[in-house]
């Protein structure tokens, strides 16, 4: 649990420094580990979740129309 005082706004002088520090490295200052693994999943999540939407789609409309091809063959 954070204490009052301890988030950014409190602090200007620890960010001011931090940023700094990172300003010119490739260090992904202020984000965790955890941020970054929870953006890269949610990344995928947003490709991937679309992606097997059409599929279901198409695997739907195939089905359906299988379905009134064989109802028309059994009138």
């Amino acid at each position: 649990m954070i204490a009052d005082g301890e988030m950014g706004g409190a602090r200007v002088d620890r960010w001011e420094a931090e940023f700094k520090a990172y300003a010119s490295t490739s260090h992904p200052w202020p984000f965790t580990k955890s941020i970054e693994f929870v953006g890269a999943i949610s990344r995928w999540i947003k490709a991937l979740l679309p992606l097997i939407g059409a599929l279901l789609l198409f695997i739907g409309a195939d089905t359906t129309s299988r379905f009134y091809v064989h109802l028309a063959i059994i009138e």
